[in-house]
């Protein structure tokens, strides 16, 4: 009785706190953090501020940055091991008498052309005739014909133009994309004998020691989105609950969604698809965007901005994760150190947040150790980077100070861990159910206020959001992405 008490007292002062919160309270943006930890050491430097905010928004970004990390080495290695492949099979089937093999070496060597055509030295190897002319179709992804299937029907290539990840200049992953598409498209065309044979070439390549690499990028690939590879390695796709969520509505967004902002769809979207048990890392992305929406901002710390406005935040740095997942998963769903300023580091009263934070560092910790030819056995006990920021949570949770050498260890991470490179950032994607197409934002470093035992202090937090293409083309940000009036964050939000 004397615990819901004080439950109750402490949200009544939450919300006495947020009614003195109703006036506008703008947020001020510092500037791009395109890097973060170098961005925010930048500015610290200036000495203008003593306060860091420990954003859920650097979890979010890393989580992203290195999911996209993983999917880059899975699929620059079932590149190289395809490419193996498709020239074994050709031999293979050049030196068979079965009536399939003209077939199957016919769309290999299509699928070889494709994996290989940003290698200009494989130029004057490129195939003529019926396969050189396929191959042309699909590179300029229009109209074309399906010559090694009987009766050459029609066939329309416009799905096997990379998009996403797989179509940014920095990734290189367009040959993969195309190749992936193409196999794919004759595995479901094809009959039955000459899909067995397909895969029984494939395997008896595979068991001839071609393509090793296939098994590890395989195991991977399961880790990572939940998809397993085929004897050619060729994804076979994970069932996705978001995808299902956005197929069965498709009547209902035509008639009642259409003028809906991406962000609402996206928001029902996260909250209704939950995830708690998730088991490739694109399950902990869908866990970790229902936990941001999921969020409350109960805490007493968060009392000075409105509650829309906190919602915003967290909605829009879902979206940024969940464009992060949609930007790869196409296929599958595939010594010193210089002394730093003195801050003092409030965390992100969000623990299921940082808790779906670790998870997915887990999972990636997995897939080093395989790389490293260690089994991935599952561990969950293994050290975190979140956990030290767990720990100050708890503490901050009582309303104690952290000991100044755990604040030193989180000024730090801040100031210096959040530095990898993201190399999809801008990349248009498409969104199931969104009118237009979205991009990750450049994140901004911001300074919004906090209360903390009493004292309203501006604390410089990390600003992650999701730009949406109109239909005049234009891009437009989210409302965060300037200084903010409360009453229209909400009313943007709801």
């Amino acid at each position: 009785m004397v615990r819901r008490l004080v439950r109750v007292l402490a949200v009544l002062a939450v919300a006495a706190s947020w009614s003195a919160a109703q006036e506008a309270r703008a947020i001020e943006v510092v500037g791009p953090a395109e890097v973060p930890s170098h961005a925010l050491l930048q500015q610290v430097k200036k000495g203008e501020d003593a306060v860091l905010w420990f954003d859920v928004g650097y979890g979010v970004r890393r989580a992203v940055v290195r999911l996209h990390e993983e999917w880059g080495r899975i699929e620059r290695q079932r590149a190289e091991a395809m490419q193996q492949l498709t020239e074994a099979m050709i031999e293979r089937a050049a030196r068979g008498d079965a009536f399939e093999d003209p077939t199957c070496a016919g769309v290999a060597k299509v699928a070889l052309a494709l994996l290989t055509s940003s290698d200009p030295t494989r130029a004057e190897s490129a195939p003529t005739g019926a396969a050189g002319d396929e191959r042309d179709d699909v590179l300029r992804g229009g109209a074309g014909t399906l010559r090694f299937l009987d009766g050459k029907p029609a066939c329309d290539w416009k799905d096997a133009e990379p998009r996403g990840g797989y179509a940014a200049e920095r990734g290189g992953f367009g040959g993969v994309f195309r190749a992936t598409k193409y196999i794919a498209k004759y595995m479901q065309g094809w009959p039955a004998s000459t899909t067995r044979r397909w895969n029984g070439l494939a395997a008896a390549c595979r068991a001839a020691g071609v393509a090793r690499e296939l098994t590890d990028a395989g195991t991977a690939m399961a880790i990572l989105f939940g998809a397993s590879l085929d004897a050619c390695g060729v994804p076979v796709p994970a069932s996705a609950s978001d995808l299902a969520w956005l197929s069965d509505r498709a009547l209902l967004r035509e008639r009642a969604d259409a003028q809906r902002p991406p962000r609402g769809v996206l928001q029902q979207l996260f909250a209704d698809v939950a995830m708690p048990d998730p088991r490739a890392m694109s399950d902990g992305v869908l866990r970790l965007c229902h936990a941001l929406v999921e969020a409350r901002p109960d805490s007493p710390l968060l009392a000075e901005l409105t509650p829309a406005q906190w919602r915003a935040k967290w909605l829009d740095a879902a979206t940024f994760a969940y464009a992060g997942l949609r930007e790869v998963d196409q296929l599958v769903r595939a010594v010193g150190r210089e002394q730093l300023p003195k801050a003092r580091v409030l965390v992100e009263p969000l623990p299921e947040v940082w808790r779906a934070l670790r998870w997915l560092d887990l999972r990636e910790q997995a897939l080093f150790r395989l790389r490293q030819g260690q089994p991935d056995d599952g561990a969950s006990e293994s050290a975190s980077w979140v956990d030290p920021v767990l720990a100050a949570l708890e503490r901050q949770s009582r309303g104690e100070e952290i000991d100044a050498e755990l604040n030193d260890r989180l000024a730090a991470m801040l100031l210096e861990s959040f530095d990898e490179p993201d190399i999809l950032q801008g990349t248009p994607s498409a969104i199931e159910g969104v009118k237009g197409d979205v991009r990750r934002a450049t994140p901004q470093l911001v300074r919004i206020p906090v209360r903390w035992r009493g004292e309203v202090v501006r604390a410089v937090a990390l600003r992650l959001y999701v730009e949406h293409q109109d239909a005049a083309g234009q891009w437009q940000p989210s409302p965060w992405n300037v200084a903010i009036d409360p009453t229209a964050a909400a009313t943007a939000f709801r």
